[in-house]
Formats: structure tokens, sequence, C-alpha cells
């Protein structure tokens, strides 16, 4: 029995509750919710901030304020990466959750183009630019701050539920955003989710300096190991790492907007699915997420993050196309079967990436290397996927070939991962907690 006892001992640890994770985790989940919230009423603000003779013109002019705001995502993570790596992880993380909250807040009161004109339009737009800049520092600040600070327990459990996190604030922001879309609420109705979350996050600000510095960080500040340009540095001695960061970055977007974003707009126009339908599916998505990437971090823990994210890659590039192909039976159950299929794949792959990267860079430069390289692969292969997904479909006739572009996605992160070299072995999980989690298991 006390032989048991001690081979249970670190599967217990794995519900031990660290107030410094669960800090960062609750600002990932008010950022995902504040940055949702735009993406679902973006068509209901287009008449009021972009108004136009033609809808579409609206519409575009709407999306495209949002896909600016992501454009600064990597300028975002270049900025509070070099925080995070010359001043310390909680400094750059404190300053990234407050300024994400204020611009949600602004935007809640924001009167339209009928009362201030121009104003209105630019006014929004700069909010989503800062917001965009914010989202880019935050994630992978939260990223780093919480791989080092749970290093030696389990950083892969800590890891997947940091970006679980962030799917509970995104179903948030959907539910939410489905009950104020509601015929019967005000003309006005859509400014509370805004508002709502904006205070929320203001009023939970304090909490955030509760946060505690890494210990990998106190010993750089100690030893007086910062340097001026992190970046640079990588740049310069960490090309390869670096490259690989930003191939794993694409991979991870591209199942995740492909799957949303794209494919949302096939069951709406080509297999007549209802809007509201549509959002069940997603929320149900969601839920996996929430579910899965907890459990692939844990995973991950036990056979290494590289061997699970290898085998998410190489069933990206073997199971995507037959994944589409279930949409054409134009079946409920097929394609739930396909969308929670991809959220499975890409929870195996994003789930232990944080683990994975953050072992790739020393830890005076590391903010710096996940902030732009993170960023810049899922800017610019994720933040396109939309677009050629959508002109591969065109092209082809098929939007089938969509999967196609996640099998393109799976190659380039079996490639990123493959090729990376790991520099950093403090990452490594102790040869005693792996031992004993095997034979619990077994």
């Amino acid at each position: 029995m006390e032989r048991l006892k001690k081979q249970s001992k670190p599967v217990h640890q794995y519900l031990k509750i660290n107030k410094q994770v669960v800090l960062a985790m609750l600002g990932n989940c008010l950022e995902f919710y504040d940055v949702t919230l735009y993406s679902f009423f973006a068509a209901i603000l287009a008449p009021l901030f972009f108004p136009s003779a033609s809808l579409s013109l609206s519409l575009s002019a709407s999306f495209s304020a949002f896909a600016l705001g992501v454009a600064m995502r990597p300028l975002g993570g270049i900025i509070f990466g070099h925080l995070g790596d010359q001043f310390g992880r909680k400094y750059a993380l404190r300053i990234s959750l407050f300024l994400i909250a204020s611009p949600t807040l602004v935007i809640g009161f924001l009167p339209t183009y009928e009362t201030l004109g121009l104003f209105a339009p630019t006014i929004l737009v700069l909010c989503l630019l800062l917001q965009g800049l914010c989202v880019g520092g935050e994630y992978s600040g939260a990223s780093v701050f919480v791989v080092e600070h749970t290093k030696k327990t389990k950083p892969g459990f800590w890891s997947g539920s940091l970006v679980a996190s962030g799917f509970l604030g995104g179903l948030i922001g959907t539910l939410i955003g489905a009950i104020f879309t509601q015929s019967t609420m005000p003309s006005w109705g859509w400014r509370i989710p805004f508002l709502l979350g904006g205070f929320i996050s203001l009023v939970s600000f304090y909490r955030f300096y509760q946060l505690q510095e890494t210990p990998d960080f106190q010993r750089v500040a100690q030893t007086n190991a910062t340097v001026r340009s992190p970046l640079l540095i990588v740049l310069k001695n960490n090309t390869l790492n670096f490259i690989c960061i930003v191939c794993v970055g694409g991979a991870s977007f591209i199942p995740f907007y492909t799957a949303t974003t794209y494919l949302g707009s096939i069951l709406l126009n080509e297999l007549g699915m209802q809007h509201s339908n549509i959002m069940l599916l997603y929320s149900l998505i969601m839920a996996f997420y929430l579910t899965f990437l907890p459990i692939m971090g844990f995973i991950a823990d036990w056979l290494g993050a590289r061997k699970v994210m290898m085998a998410a890659a190489i069933s990206m590039v073997i199971f995507s196309y037959p994944m589409f192909s279930l949409l054409m039976t134009k079946t409920i159950m097929g394609i739930v079967i396909s969308q929670i299929f991809l959220a499975i794949l890409n929870a195996a792959f994003s789930g232990p990436s944080l683990l994975f990267k953050a072992g790739l860079f020393p830890t005076n430069v590391r903010h710096s290397a996940l902030g732009f390289g993170y960023n810049l692969g899922g800017a610019i292969f994720g933040g396109t996927s939309p677009l050629i997904c959508a002109s591969l479909a065109k092209w082809t006739g098929d939007y089938r070939s969509a999967g196609f572009y996640i099998i393109f996605g799976g190659l380039l992160g079996f490639i990123g991962v493959s090729l990376s070299r790991k520099i950093d072995g403090s990452f490594e999980i102790q040869q005693e907690n792996t031992t004993h989690l095997k034979q619990f298991i077994a």
C-alpha cells in the first residue's frame, strides 16, 4: 500500500493549485474573452462604425480593422518580449494585461459614426491595434511565466491548461455574445459584453500585483545576465531554433483558423447550416479544446513534448483531407466528427508546444524569442488561412481542398519540431517522477 502511495504522488501533483499559474490563466482567459468579442460583433459593428452604401464594404472595413489588430501581434511580441527579458516576466505581463482591458472598455463606451464622424472608426481601429499589440505580448509572456514557474513539477500539464484558459475565455465570449444578439435585446445591447469584460478585467487587475517573479529570471537578474538586445542575439545565435518556432506558430494556428473562420463560412453558405447551429458547434469544439489541451500536456510530461507534437503533425498530414471529405456527406454527424477530430489533432500539437518552445532558448532571451517567433508564424501562416483556403477552393472548385492547407500546416509543424535543437535541459521532467508516473499508469 505504501508503495502505491509513493507511485501515486506525482499524479496528485497535477491537482495542486499553483496560485501564480491560476493568476496567469485568469489573465489569459480575460484576454481571449476581449479578443473574441470583436470577432463575434464585427458584422454588427460594421454599419455603426464603417457606414457605406454597400453592406459588403462595411463588413470588409470591419474585418480589415480586426486583421490590422492581428497583424500587430508580432510587434507586440517584440516589445513585451524585450520588457520581459529586461525587467522581468511579471512586469511585462502586468502591463500587457492592463492595456488589453482598457481598449475593451473604450469600445463599450465609444459613440458611433453618426455621433463622432470619422473619429469613431479611427478610435475603434486604434483600440484594436493596441489590443492586438498587447495580445502578442500577453500570450507569450504568460507562456514563459507558467513554464518557468512549473518546470520542476508538471510544466506540460500546466502549459496545456494555460492554452485551455484562452479557449475558456473564447467560449464565455461566444455565449455572452449569443445572448446579447437576441432579437429581444435593445440596439445598444452589444455594448454590454464589452463593458462587462472591461470592468471585470480592470477590477481583477489588482490581483495581478500578486504575481511573483519566476525563479529563472530571478537568477538572471541576480547574476546580471540580462542583455540589451535579446532579439538580435536570438537572430544571431539561435537562428535555426527561431525559424523552427515560426514554423510551430504557423502549425498551431492553421488548423484553428481553418476549422473556424473558413469552415464557418462553408457551413453557412455551402451547406446551409443555420448561424445559431454554427455557434453551438463552435461552443462544442471549444469544450473539446478545454478537455484535451491539459490531457495532451499531461501526456507530454510523460512521453516528452517533442514526441507528442511529432505524432500530431504526422496525423494532420494523414487525416486532414479525409476529415474535410466528411463534409461532403452534408450530415450533422459528419460535420461534428470532422470538427472534433481536427480539434483533437490541434490540441495534441498546441498543448505541449509551450513546454517544447521554452527549452529552445536561454532564459535571458527566451521571452523575446517566443514572443516574436510564435506570433510571426501565427500571423503569416495562421492569419492568412481563411484567404488561402478560399483561394484553393475557388481554384479547384472543391472546398475540401482546404484540407491541403492543414496538410501543409502538419508538414510545417513536423519540420519545426524535428529540426529544432534543445539547448536548455532544465525543462526535462525528473527521471524519478517520470518512472513513478509510468508505474502508476501501468
